[in-house]
């Protein structure tokens, strides 16, 4: 409570600093109390903001740091120019190149999975191959007399544009696309691998295959990255 000067009250000279407050000090306690609370309103205000930043702005940052090299594109399309004449008129391999699965086990059984996805295309080969370093597996299609090549590569360092390798799934770097000399080429990511279809065909029919082959592929590649390997003894201890 605060007394003003010439209030009608009467009250003990004594128990005037225990009973009343004057306005002076009661303003200075109102000022010492926002002046603690404003940091701490601040501070918290900051937080929230930080927060809201690191989950809705990132999406941005994400894709640029996950763009591939232009490197990795002109290899690409280099190991379908060397490979293709191999196997245009190659009939269907009965089985994926043991040397692939020898050298990524999770890419066993992956040229049944493309088959699936292939539509009117035939695959003719599925094999290994190391192009100056860098090492793809190669699924080689035709579609008449078109070729297509759907390769996959290791998401490394050399594979990034930054030299940087995310850690992520590769699912928000989307449909990335270039071109090398006559070659389209279209790229999906996983956090293990680069999936990547090359073509002659024009841009948008090129993105076509991409999205009806290499995605479910990338998709099928994700699952296989994500699966969890159940610790040992877990099903004796149910």
């Amino acid at each position: 409570m605060c007394i003003r000067p010439g209030a009608a009250q009467v009250i003990k000279r004594g128990e005037w600093g225990k009973r009343v407050m004057s306005c002076r000090e009661l303003r200075d306690l109102i000022d010492k109390i926002f002046s603690l609370r404003f940091p701490l309103t601040f501070a918290a205000s900051a937080l929230l903001l930080a927060v809201y930043l690191y989950i809705e702005v990132p999406s941005l940052p994400s894709v640029q740091a996950a763009e591939l090299s232009e490197s990795l594109m002109q290899e690409t399309a280099d190991e379908h120019d060397s490979c293709s004449y191999h196997y245009k008129d190659s009939p269907e391999p009965e089985d994926l190149d043991p040397k692939a699965v020898e050298y990524n086990p999770t890419l066993a059984g992956l040229d049944e999975v493309a088959k699936l996805y292939a539509r009117n295309m035939k695959l003719r080969v599925a094999h290994y191959c190391d192009l100056a370093g860098r090492k793809f597996v190669h699924f080689g299609f035709t579609e008449g007399d078109e070729l297509i090549s759907l390769l996959i590569a290791d998401r490394d360092a050399t594979a990034m544009k930054n030299g940087v390798i995310p850690r992520d799934d590769g699912l928000r770097a989307g449909l990335q696309t270039a071109v090398s000399g006559k070659y389209q080429v279209a790229a999906y990511q996983t956090s293990k691998h680069v999936v990547l279809l090359v073509s002659e065909f024009p841009e948008d029919r090129t993105k076509e295959l991409a999205e009806s082959l290499a995605a479910p592929i990338s998709e099928n590649l994700r699952r296989l990255e994500n699966m969890k390997v159940r610790p040992a003894g877990s099903a004796a201890t149910r």
